[in-house]
């Protein structure tokens, strides 16, 4: 058996990349879960007005309005 010398800075970089890919990953499908929450309520007769006051950022309204 061959044991590897360990490096703590590749080590730590490693973790780093790690999360910062689960974060990405994370906030990829909030962002996809908000947007077709509000299509959703779009569909349901609620304005554009109704949404941001409920949260939703301009962005992710103007987009759902663009996708009903």
């Amino acid at each position: 058996m061959v044991l590897t010398e360990f490096d703590e800075e590749v080590f730590r970089n490693g973790m780093k990349q790690e999360g910062f890919q689960e974060g990405f990953e994370k906030g990829i499908s909030q962002g996809q879960s908000s947007l077709a929450d509000a299509i959703k309520r779009l569909h349901l007769g609620e304005s554009a007005e109704d949404l941001i006051k409920a949260g939703f950022d301009e962005v992710t309204v103007k987009l759902a309005i663009e996708c009903k």
